[in-house]
């Protein structure tokens, strides 16, 4: 064992005495987890190229309606023209050539929604890949640190570790929470890349934690 890691496991054999912040030992679990400050990081990547594409699609969506109202306006313009009018022909083609301009744009649009839609579904699972593999690595890591604290675990230090584990613990579900929701609205929930389940699964995490706190 490294001097670094028996300098905390001394200050948790002794936090009974010293009374330590629960907010300051939460902060020195979370230090001890090297891949926490990663799996924030590739939920953000994921959460931000979706809210990119949301953003995308919601733009195009708005020109689709602006477009098709506006087709909607010149058809009805048409039943209003005066038939008897010496112009009456030329102003239904003028309309008509308008509708025609206006139904062209909201194919084109059409289109461009469906390949930035593929475009983010791409996008969206090469981060979702990233974003799983690292909360796995933080599930791994905080199972072994309740491990390494249960060696030093007493009646004066328990009650802080155990809040401090199951904070770390509601993190580590949040973070999972935010990934499983993008990949059920992809379509890719339980998805299985090179190894890695789309899915975040902390139920062992949790019965770590009680059994320690039974201990």
């Amino acid at each position: 064992m490294n001097k670094t890691k028996m300098t905390f496991l001394s200050g948790l054999a002794l936090l009974g005495l010293e009374a330590k912040a629960q907010e300051a030992l939460t902060a020195d679990f979370r230090k001890e987890l090297k891949a926490y400050a990663g799996a924030v990081e590739a939920v953000d990547k994921v959460e931000n190229a979706v809210e990119q594409y949301n953003t995308l699609a919601d733009n195009l969506t708005t020109q689709e309606q602006m477009m098709t109202q506006a087709v909607a306006e010149l058809k009805e313009e048409i039943t209003k023209q005066d038939v008897t009018s010496p112009d009456f022909v030329d102003n239904v083609k003028k309309v008509n050539r308008e509708i025609e301009f206006n139904q062209d744009k909201i194919k084109a649009i059409a289109s461009a929604k469906e390949t930035i839609k593929g475009k983010a579904q791409a996008d969206v699972f090469e981060v979702l890949a990233e974003g799983y593999r690292t909360i796995r690595e933080l599930n791994v890591e905080l199972s072994s640190l309740i491990d390494t604290v249960e060696t030093v675990v007493n009646s004066g230090n328990k009650a802080q570790i155990v809040k401090a584990l199951q904070t770390l613990h509601h993190e580590l579900n949040g973070l999972g929470y935010a990934l499983n929701s993008v990949s059920t609205k992809y379509g890719l929930a339980r998805y299985n890349h090179n190894g890695i389940v789309f899915d975040v699964n902390t139920n062992s995490i949790s019965r770590k934690i009680d059994s320690l706190s039974r201990k």
